[in-house]
């Protein structure tokens, strides 16, 4: 293989010069990669084909549409649900730096509870690195909302300048994220998320360390793949209501290390308005035959949004809090309930009155008892 200033000598076609600043420059003499099955991971890199001005990197828009189209077939076919996993989408060279210039942790909050434990996330305005707002920057631009518009073939993907949930992550040992399915509406601009973007920065990590992204059937009843954290691994995969995937063991890497990703989502436009969707935040899931903590809080307020029509939004909260005190467990007996009379059906808009919701709800909790 050609090293890199060789390829850039073989580019005058282009009238670009190599993508990489000279503090960047580095061999790959003695990186070594796990053996992969050629059917399991990709090569296709917009991210190896950046131009530059100065020492900014920008993606051109189309290398990437022909990086994209090679990549469709693969990505909408694979099981479980559509996604596709690359080897170095973005220069190890690169996501090396990226890695080394993480804010420090002092004094930061991170989440801290059964679903999801010792994560930390930080948005671009965090980052003590220049080169890292590029890279986060480039990844919610134009020319690489064109490579996941060809690849997955969803028009008219809109990237997040608010970083909801996305930027820089890291887990630290004993952390986890629990199997999940994540929220499908922005907070701020109202649009639905339809990819991520994982892009993993863990140099030398060993098997043993866990960590690795599980994806699992729509029934929760498996793992269907498994992804090892890997420096230059990247991750692309479909978000909806039953697309879950998590981070669910703990890890057990040494104390002073850490798993390090880039992650960024993609969102689209309602086509038929805000008000027909379910809304939802990250809904957690059990794995079958593990010591898994249901998220009661989250699913009883997701049937409490579903069954409370807006003009009574005031009784949500409190709604909330007796179900909970009560019998935690309703809404998922009421869907049980219904999925076994053969009348379960999505969420719909909230057009009927609270008190023919509450006489619908009295009659299922007496036919499940």
């Amino acid at each position: 293989m050609p090293n890199r200033d060789e390829a850039a000598q073989r580019r005058p076609e282009t009238g670009k010069e190599w993508h990489f600043p000279e503090k960047y420059r580095n061999s790959r003499a003695g990186t070594s990669f796990p053996p992969r099955r050629r059917s399991d991971t990709h090569r296709a890199r917009p991210g190896r084909s950046f131009s530059r001005i100065d020492d900014y990197l920008f993606f051109d828009e189309d290398e990437c549409r022909a990086a994209g189209r090679k990549l469709a077939a693969d990505y909408q076919n694979a099981d479980p649900f559509p996604h596709i996993v690359l080897d170095e989408l973005i220069d190890p060279a690169i996501l090396r730096s990226v890695a080394a210039r993480y804010p420090s942790l002092e004094g930061q909050t991170f989440f801290d509870r059964d679903q999801e434990r010792f994560k930390y996330q930080f948005k671009p305005e965090a980052v003590p690195s220049g080169l890292t707002r590029n890279l986060l920057a480039e990844l919610n631009s134009r020319a690489f909302l064109a490579f996941l518009e060809e690849m997955t073939r969803i028009a008219g993907l809109i990237s997040d300048p608010y970083y909801s949930g996305a930027g820089l992550h890291i887990t630290r040992a004993g952390g986890h994220l629990s199997v999940h399915a994540d929220f499908n509406v922005h907070g701020d601009m109202k649009v639905e998320r339809r990819l991520n973007l994982l892009v993993y920065l863990n140099e030398d990590w060993e098997p043993g360390y866990r960590g690795e992204l599980e994806l699992w059937d729509r029934q929760m009843k498996g793992c269907v793949r498994s992804i090892a954290p890997l420096l230059g691994k990247a991750v692309v995969f479909n978000t909806s209501l039953d697309s879950f995937h998590g981070q669910p063991d703990p890890l057990a890497c040494p104390p002073d290390r850490d798993r390090r990703s880039i992650a960024t989502y993609y969102y689209t436009a309602f086509a038929e308005g805000l008000e027909n969707i379910p809304e939802r935040s990250t809904t957690f899931q059990t794995r079958p035959g593990t010591t898994d903590r249901t998220d009661w809080r989250t699913r009883t307020s997701h049937f409490i949004k579903d069954w409370v029509p807006p003009a009574a939004a005031a009784l949500r909260e409190p709604a909330q809090s007796v179900l909970m005190c009560v019998w935690p467990d309703v809404p998922i007996r009421l869907r049980s309930w219904k999925e076994e009379a053969g009348t379960a059906k999505p969420p719909r808009p909230h057009h009927r009155t609270v008190l023919t919701r509450v006489a619908e709800d009295q009659k299922a909790i007496r036919a499940v008892n």
